[in-house]
């Protein structure tokens, strides 16, 4: 057996029944049916569900992070002049080009990046401070850089703020539109008006 395309096919039904139904709401019953494979053979690769979970997470984040770190470390160095839109497209435009050049693989991993946000999931915090390092930890000190007169603390939360409204926002960029997502053209279209509306909050006057 081809090991290696029996373990992305696992992750990948997965990782949409996941999206779909949440990880609690999935058996490993369901998975190994909708990825044709006995209960070994999930076993054999990921041991549990906790595993199985963490491998969906950062067989993506990688690449994502990756991303975000090279918008991240000209805005540290001053190469690229720092200002709340540049900090806003680091969080945005990583994911957006995924979206928009893989919808397929982007639709059910930001569904489910959203679920396990809203969840609290300890699972995606764990895997999050592998990449730690990958430049997101100077967010709030560029936020500073850009609005002098804010908190360490307002910053952070409004570092946080952007991230949790993205998050919720990219989950839909593949969903039918409501009235008044009516106008956007794809995520690409959905990310520059995203991007905009962060911007616009980072900075608001405290």
């Amino acid at each position: 057996m081809d090991t290696q395309p029996t373990r992305r096919r696992i992750l990948d039904e997965a990782e949409t029944l996941f999206a779909e139904k949440g990880v609690d709401g999935v058996s490993l019953r369901a998975i190994n049916s909708a990825a044709g494979v006995s209960p070994g053979i999930l076993h054999y690769h990921f041991g549990n569900r906790d595993t199985l979970v963490e491998a969906i997470i950062s067989r993506r984040m990688e690449a994502l992070m990756t991303a975000r770190q090279a918008l991240i470390e000209p805005l540290v160095d001053g190469t690229t002049p720092c200002t709340a839109t540049a900090i806003a497209a680091a969080l945005v435009q990583p994911l957006a080009e995924f979206a928009a050049s893989s919808p397929a693989q982007a639709r059910p991993y930001l569904r489910l990046l959203s679920r396990l946000y809203s969840d609290r999931s300890a699972l995606l915090e764990h895997v999050s401070r592998r990449y730690h390092g990958y430049g997101i930890q100077h967010l709030p000190q560029l936020l500073l850089q850009v609005h002098p007169g804010m908190t360490p603390q307002q910053a952070e939360l409004r570092i946080g703020f952007a991230n949790h409204t993205m998050l919720q926002a990219a989950a839909e960029w593949f969903e039918p539109a409501r009235g008044w997502q009516r106008h956007i053209e794809g995520p690409l279209d959905a990310s520059s008006e995203l991007i905009d509306f962060i911007a616009a909050g980072l900075t608001c006057p405290t």
